[in-house]
């Protein structure tokens, strides 16, 4: 009976501390940081945009050196923001939560419009990955961010 007892006792005990995690809410919460986000790029205001990165992200954009360090990213954002013409969106479509709920990660599209080396105003569409992590406030800040340009329609049809 001594060994049933401990058996229960050592099983109920196994679960206390452990916290249940609501992934599909938690996927919810990070598609919102991301629209946030997108909505603060939108709004131009460089502080709140450098917000929503960790202090050690890294930025993989298209036809760009790699940035590292949100204050790096934060240069980066300032100096395209400075050129006349430029906007930039970006829209999430798919996102993932790992069970833990620390980690995860949005996919989505971008626009980018921008006068390039000779003034003739460009327009380029492309996709993007965003990985994030949950912080110990529980909020989320990406920690990676990838993009790459979609190809011009001829070549989709490979």
């Amino acid at each position: 009976m001594k060994t049933l007892l401990f058996a229960v006792l050592l099983y109920g005990f196994s679960f206390f501390g452990c916290k249940s995690t609501d992934i599909k809410s938690e996927q919810l919460k990070l598609l919102s940081t991301d629209r946030e986000w997108s909505t603060a790029i939108a709004g131009g205001n460089i502080d709140r945009i450098v917000l929503f990165w960790t202090e050690n992200a890294i930025l993989y954009f298209p036809e760009a050196p790699v940035v590292i360090g949100r204050e790096s990213i934060e240069k980066i954002i300032k100096k395209y923001r400075s050129i006349s013409g430029f906007s930039f969106e970006h829209k999430p479509a798919e996102v993932f939560v790992s069970n833990s709920a620390d980690f995860g990660y949005t996919t989505g599209l971008f626009n980018i419009s921008m006068p390039d080396k000779e003034g003739n105003f460009i327009k380029r569409q492309g996709n993007y990955v965003s990985i994030w992590i949950k912080q110990k406030d529980e909020s989320w800040k990406c920690s990676v961010n990838i993009g790459n340009y979609r190809l011009p329609p001829i070549y989709e049809r490979f």
